[in-house]
């Protein structure tokens, strides 16, 4: 019998925050009524990309084995049966899916490319430098447009542009620390990157994050004084995270890296205040 635990453990509950991506929409555009659509089309989401998360554990249990964090998931140390954890997978498909038509055909079709992607990723683009990157930046976008188009708002060029940057950013960063951890091994297209590239391809989506966030707030949100209040704190945000990374460190996670470190944190939450008191105003 499969614990609750492990049960949540599989399904990587805790990566459910990242659904915060679907509600960006209608946090930035200030519209209450949908709200409901938003935070359905999260909960989708969140159930598709447990059942990608439970169908690459699957398919990577020999390398997980091998990961000092990774051989700890219920999958790799057989708490979790594959018998359970494919029904679980099937499960979590029929009923993401059955709830995105509820809302729309496009979250459908959202739901549909992330699917397409993470198959691809798991089978072929996982191994090409760059491209692997790309896929994590793109499960983002995908979030993104679905709190947008995906529920009936119109398409934000400014904030799709910025999320996607932003996690190519953490990407990027990612794939730094692991190389810095040299587990070349573990990760097939980690011996294919060059430090030296990978270090400028950092610095550059940081500074394209940075201009392009700076271009939405100028255009999109017709210079508020309170979102240029944010500018300073995205920059040193950027900045400290790539200075994180570039130390030496046990973790391979950035965000998890840049969460344990308190100046990050009290940025983060200036960061938030004054961009929930722009969006009050």
């Amino acid at each position: 019998m499969t614990s609750l635990k492990n049960f949540f453990l599989l399904l990587r509950i805790s990566h459910w925050t990242k659904a915060i991506f679907v509600m960006l929409g209608v946090i930035y555009y200030d519209t209450p009524d949908y709200w409901p659509q938003a935070l359905v089309a999260a909960f989708a989401f969140c159930l598709i990309a447990s059942a990608v998360y439970i169908y690459n554990d699957l398919q990577d249990l020999d390398e997980d084995r091998l990961h000092p964090q990774k051989s700890l998931r219920p999958l790799a140390s057989a708490k979790v049966s594959i018998e359970f954890a494919l029904s679980a997978c099937a499960f979590l498909l029929v009923s993401g899916l059955g709830i995105s038509l509820a809302i729309s055909n496009k979250l459908t079709l959202i739901l549909g490319i992330y699917l397409v992607i993470n198959i691809m990723y798991n089978y072929w683009l996982r191994k090409v430098p760059i491209a692997d990157v790309l896929c994590i930046a793109s499960g983002f976008m995908l979030r993104t447009l679905a709190g947008t188009i995906g529920i009936g708002l119109p398409f934000a060029w400014w904030l799709t542009l910025t999320v996607t940057w932003f996690t190519l950013f953490i990407a990027l960063n990612k794939r730094r620390l692991e190389m810095q951890l040299q587990r070349h091994t573990i990760r097939a297209a980690l011996s294919k990157y060059n430090p030296r590239l990978l270090d400028i391809l950092i610095i550059g989506t940081a500074i394209t994050c940075f201009f392009t966030y700076l271009f939405y707030i100028l255009y999109e949100q017709e210079e508020s004084f309170y979102f240029i209040l944010t500018l300073p704190f995205t920059a040193f945000g950027l900045w400290r995270f790539i200075w994180l990374t570039t130390r030496k460190s046990s973790h391979d996670d950035p965000v998890a890296l840049f969460f344990s470190d308190i100046l990050s944190r009290i940025n983060l939450v200036c960061f938030f205040g004054l961009t929930l008191m722009a969006i009050a105003q």
